[in-house]
């Protein structure tokens, strides 16, 4: 049986190093959050409903480990690759 430490360490790597996946979609959407598009911009870009864009976004912050616009963009950095995670 694993230590405390031990199994805590593990699950702090596996963190660290699972890599985000996001579907065709869902990184399109990304693509025009990342650039600051509003809601009503990037339903209009995609000619999708902007429910569904909600959804979307629901489901990228979901994957990112982020509850809010704000925590994505803090954030967005660090999880997708771009910055070192200092711990």
């Amino acid at each position: 049986m694993l230590s405390k430490e031990k199994l805590f360490e593990l699950r702090r790597t596996e963190s660290i190093h699972t890599k985000i996946v996001l579907t065709k979609r869902e990184e399109d959407i990304n693509q025009l959050l990342r650039k600051g598009d509003s809601i009503k911009v990037i339903s209009s870009e995609l000619h999708i409903f902007q429910n569904t864009v909600k959804v979307y976004i629901s489901k990228i912050y979901r994957k990112f480990g982020v509850h809010s616009r704000a925590e994505y963009y803090v954030n967005y950095d660090v999880l997708s690759g771009n910055m070192e995670v200092k711990i």
